[in-house]
C-alpha cells in the first residue's frame, strides 16, 4: 500500500489564484523554453515541455473523471485519457505524447549509453536526437495546451502561440 499523500492540483476559478499564478508560470515556462533551445540546453527544454503537457492532461483528465486526480506521470495519464476522451483531435495528440515520450526517454537516458550491436552513434548525433526532441516536445507542449483550452469555454486568453 502506498503511504505517500496525493497532492491536490491548484484548479482555476476557485477564488485562489491558481489560474493567475499557473498563467504566469506557463508564460515563463515559454521564454525558458524558447530560450534553453536557442541556447543549446536541450533537456531543460525537455523537462519543462513534459511538465506543461503533464498539466495540461492532468487538466483534462480531472475534468473528464470529475475529480482533482492530482499530480500524474506521462505513462499514467496517457492511458487513463485515451479511455476517456471522446475529441478525437486530442486523441491524437494524446497519442503523439506516448510516442515523443519514447523518443525524450532514449534522448535524455542514454546519451552515453553503447547499446550491444547497435550501429555507433557520435556525440553530435546524439545531440542531434536530443535537439529534435526539445523542438518537438515544445510543438506538442502547445499543441496540447491549445487542445485542452478549446475544449473548455472558460480558457479565454493563451499564453502560447498556436504553431
Amino acid at each position: 500500500m502506498n503511504d505517500e499523500k496525493i497532492r491536490k492540483r491548484g484548479q482555476a476559478f476557485e477564488g485562489k489564484g491558481y489560474g493567475t499564478q499557473r498563467r504566469i508560470l506557463f508564460t515563463k515556462a515559454r521564454i525558458h523554453i524558447e530560450r534553453s533551445i536557442s541556447e543549446g540546453y536541450f533537456c531543460e527544454a525537455i523537462a519543462i515541455a513534459e511538465s506543461i503537457i503533464s498539466d495540461r492532461l492532468e487538466s483534462r483528465l480531472s475534468f473528464l473523471e470529475d475529480k482533482n486526480i492530482g499530480f500524474l506521470t506521462l505513462g499514467k495519464l496517457t492511458p487513463r485519457l485515451l479511455k476517456l476522451e471522446k475529441d478525437e483531435k486530442l486523441r491524437e495528440l494524446i497519442r503523439q505524447v506516448e510516442t515523443w515520450a519514447k523518443c525524450r526517454n532514449r534522448a535524455l537516458h542514454e546519451m552515453v549509453k553503447v547499446e550491444a550491436d547497435e550501429e555507433e552513434r557520435s556525440w553530435e548525433e546524439r545531440i542531434a536526437h536530443i535537439r529534435n526532441s526539445a523542438i518537438d516536445g515544445y510543438k506538442l507542449a502547445k499543441a496540447i495546451y491549445h487542445g485542452v483550452a478549446d475544449l473548455n469555454p472558460r480558457h479565454m486568453d493563451r499564453v502560447f502561440p498556436r504553431s
